[in-house]
């Protein structure tokens, strides 16, 4: 198992919306719950969205439990949280998908059955039977996904355009981009646009992204995180984010409706999320209880529109407004699906060229 870790940037976290509330979490280390005099407990390690109290009052009221959440970025961030606690301290967890198999190989999770869940109800894209499995088992039930894309001023320019995979790198968006600073998503976003799957990404395809990188640093005017990218987005500073998709725009939507974004029509990067158990919970039932309100229409909905940031639910079924179905592209869905990829990990090699290659344009 490599060391480095994918998430240990926000990658699409505490955006500025849900800024405030996220740092708040961070700082208290746990989200006070409402459900003060609750018969049980339970706790949870998670990304900031399910520190949005709406995701997890209901459950609350129907179970006679109080949810404890501590926010935390990036699943190596999560193995330290959990190697400093006791055995039993943590219940269930958030995680993103392809770290599943990474805490499951290290014996952390509980085996889940997947016929407790309406999978069958999700997107089969994202079901992600390989990534949410190991050794035969199923450690993760998909929650909720999104994509690195392009997010744009739809004052500025037409859907179609930011379609095309020139809106990278083209030389007329000079002064008017900012990209998000990780070479992860960025690298790979532009060999999708060259016609290289993640999948089939080698050394030997570095020196034509690197051209391309070259081309797209220039047209930038800032290089940043995803608050420093989207409050540049919002403020008018820039009128592209490369990198940047739902969780840049959506929140912003009913204030900014003329912030949006697209999945290139070459195709893209997709990030999604999952919920597993812990293996040292004393409260296993009433954690796979949790994942199973976690799935359903009505929770998917509340997860999708959480306040840190939106994404699509992965339950097909979820029950989300006209307002918040279009700011998601929820029509575009099964087209953005069929010809995105999920986050890979390269090998040790491929990582290493590929973190160097992103380090030397940045101080070329």
């Amino acid at each position: 198992m490599l060391n480095w870790d994918t998430s240990s940037k926000a990658t699409r976290r505490c955006v500025l919306l849900g800024a405030v509330g996220a740092s708040f979490a961070l700082a208290v280390g746990l989200v006070a719950p409402r459900n003060a005099q609750a018969t049980e407990d339970l706790n949870m390690l998670a990304w900031c969205d399910h520190a949005d109290a709406k995701t997890f009052e209901p459950f609350e009221e129907k179970y006679d439990v109080k949810i404890n959440m501590k926010d935390y970025e990036g699943t190596g961030a999560a193995i330290a949280i959990l190697e400093q606690s006791e055995a039993g301290d943590w219940d269930l967890m958030s995680v993103d998908t392809e770290g599943v198999n990474r805490l499951a190989s290290g014996g952390w999770l509980e085996p889940l059955n997947p016929a407790d869940y309406p999978i069958e109800d999700f997107y089969p894209e994202v079901v992600s039977e390989a990534s949410n499995s190991f050794d035969g088992k199923v450690y993760g039930i998909s929650e909720k996904f999104g994509y690195n894309a392009i997010a744009y001023n739809r004052d500025k320019y037409e859907t179609d355009e930011m379609r095309e995979p020139a809106a990278l790198w083209d030389p007329k968006y000079k002064g008017k981009v900012a990209v998000y600073d990780y070479y992860f998503t960025i690298i790979q976003t532009i060999a999708v646009a060259l016609g290289i799957s993640p999948d089939d990404l080698a050394i030997e395809d570095l020196p034509a992204i690197r051209e391309k990188l070259l081309q797209m640093k220039d047209n930038a005017v800032l290089i940043g995180d995803v608050v420093q990218t989207q409050t540049a987005l919002a403020s008018g500073e820039v009128d592209i984010v490369i990198g940047g998709a739902e969780f840049t725009t959506a929140a912003l939507a009913k204030e900014m409706p003329h912030l949006d974004w697209v999945l290139p029509n070459a195709g893209g990067l997709r990030w999604q999320s999952s919920m597993s158990v812990l293996k040292d919970s004393n409260k296993k039932d009433l954690a796979m209880k949790y994942i199973q309100w976690n799935s359903s229409p009505e929770a998917q909905a509340l997860l999708a529109t959480a306040e840190c940031y939106w994404g699509m639910p992965a339950n097909r079924k979820a029950v989300l407004g006209d307002h918040a179905k279009k700011v998601l592209r929820w029509d575009e869905q099964e087209n953005f699906l069929a010809k995105s990829h999920a986050y890979t990990t390269p090998d040790e090699a491929l990582d290493k060229a590929m973190l160097d290659m992103w380090t030397e344009v940045l101080q070329n």
